[in-house]
């Protein structure tokens, strides 16, 4: 079964599951939040993220694989299960994006 992502959400998931920074970093907005609640960090703007990206994420030699997602109102909740180097692994996370002008404004992984 495909699951069928929006712009720009799936080039997040795409270009960060083959390493591509940049291509991540082109799907945020100049002035991003991302919470990662698992690492208890909030990262603004694409600098921190791409330090985020490049250092713990990175790490952790992720992958994901997404299972169901759904729009609910601003935000888009995308459920993934992700396997790694990490304890406990596979966990299922949401990944809640929200979108402005084509681009990922807020994104929270709970």
């Amino acid at each position: 079964m495909s699951i069928e992502l929006k712009e720009p959400i799936a080039t997040y998931f795409r270009a960060k599951s083959s390493g591509q920074h940049d291509e991540v970093l082109a799907s945020f907005s100049d002035n991003a939040v991302v919470n990662d609640t698992g690492e208890n960090a909030e990262l603004t703007g694409k600098d921190q993220i791409l330090q985020w990206l490049s250092g713990t994420v990175a790490d952790y030699n992720l992958s994901t694989e997404v299972i169901r997602h759904e729009d609910q109102g601003e935000t888009t909740t995308v459920t993934v299960l992700v396997s790694g180097d990490f304890p406990g692994s596979p966990i299922e996370f949401d990944y809640d994006f929200v979108l402005q002008e084509g681009k990922i404004e807020r994104l929270t992984i709970r």
